[in-house]
């Protein structure tokens, strides 16, 4: 939930016609998400508002140049939830801001980890109906068509989205669309041709195991926290803890190395061991090191195929292809 803001600590925005923030949807390190309506106070239908991300200080707002370049190649309004046609708009004057802008997008009526929230954990917020085991399996079957249509587009435009979960995933006048690219990098090597990153971002309950090793990574690691999310939205319960971040463990705050181990220990739980030779890597990786016993003891063949019992056909084949071991095995664009 947002945390409460008073009237006095909300940004000014300009434009042709003012927009009015109204509130904050989230709260980032380097910039946060606010929705705004448009003209005057007496416009107060929801179909009216909008979603505007702005930079938290002046020198985050190179965070938001790079995602209006990355935003401004993508055209794919069905599945991708891009910016409004008029999308940038300036801070008020008075700000301390030297010509900062922030970017509008459509305000979504949920994003799919609440809706998950909802339906499976019985959690209560009043935007989003708890709907009947029929219709969160057709809401499920038509996200996962979206989300697969949304990555062949992207990934065909050499984009890796680096930040693909239930969060990333926003309902917007009923269609399920991929949002928040914050995190996303076009690859140099160009489409059709693996992308080589690094770095660990993104939620580590989502990451693909090529990630914790500090590996090279690409298509495949979107392609993978697809498989997840997929298995989050047909209600599967994924992490003891039942959680999609690793912020409190064991009754209190977790430490980052605390919140590494524990995610990669949920992934291996998952997907398979460590005793696989795809993970001799992690005993030299010295911030796994004091875990590395525990570690071993997620050795067996996963836990995947009991959470594929009672799935389509065609979405078990899918995810089989989806969530494993080794980046190789994996879909690429071509094949969703």
């Amino acid at each position: 939930m947002a945390p409460v803001v008073k009237n006095k600590q909300l940004p000014k925005l300009v434009k042709r016609r003012p927009l009015v923030v109204t509130s904050l949807i989230k709260a980032g390190t380097k910039s946060s998400l606010y929705s705004v309506r448009k003209d005057s106070s007496k416009v107060r239908k929801s179909k009216d508002h909008l979603a505007v991300r702005i930079a938290n200080k002046i020198n985050y707002q190179g965070v938001i140049h790079d995602e209006l370049a990355l935003l401004t190649k993508l055209d794919h309004p069905g599945q991708v939830n891009i910016l409004t046609l008029d999308s940038v708009v300036r801070m008020d004057s008075n700000t301390s801001y030297s010509k900062p802008f922030g970017l509008v997008f459509p305000l979504a009526e949920c994003n799919v980890a609440d809706w998950i929230d909802v339906q499976y954990n019985y959690d209560v917020k009043a935007n989003i109906s708890r709907l009947t085991e029929d219709d969160c399996q057709a809401f499920a079957h038509r996200a996962t068509h979206h989300l697969r249509s949304a990555l062949v587009y992207i990934h065909g435009k050499a984009i890796v989205h680096r930040c693909v979960e239930p969060r990333s995933l926003v309902v917007v006048k009923g269609r399920i669309k991929l949002g928040d690219f914050r995190q996303a990098l076009e690859s140099t090597d160009g489409p059709g041709v693996p992308a080589h990153l690094k770095g660990r971002v993104g939620n580590p309950l989502m990451r693909a195991p090529e990630i914790f090793l500090d590996d090279e990574y690409g298509y495949g690691a979107d392609v993978f926290a697809m498989g997840l999310t997929i298995l989050l939205m047909y209600g599967r319960r994924l992490w003891n803890n039942n959680k999609h971040d690793m912020t409190i463990i064991n009754g209190r705050a977790a430490s980052d190395e605390e919140k590494e181990h524990a995610a990669l220990r949920e992934i291996l739980l998952l997907v398979g061991g460590i005793t696989s030779a795809n993970y001799r890597g992690v005993a030299l990786l010295p911030r796994y090191k004091r875990f590395y016993q525990d570690l071993l003891a997620t050795a067996g063949s996963g836990k995947l195929d009991d959470l594929l019992n009672g799935l389509p056909t065609d979405i078990c084949t899918f995810i089989k292809h989806s969530v494993t071991h080794s980046p190789a095995m994996r879909f690429r664009a071509q094949d969703l």
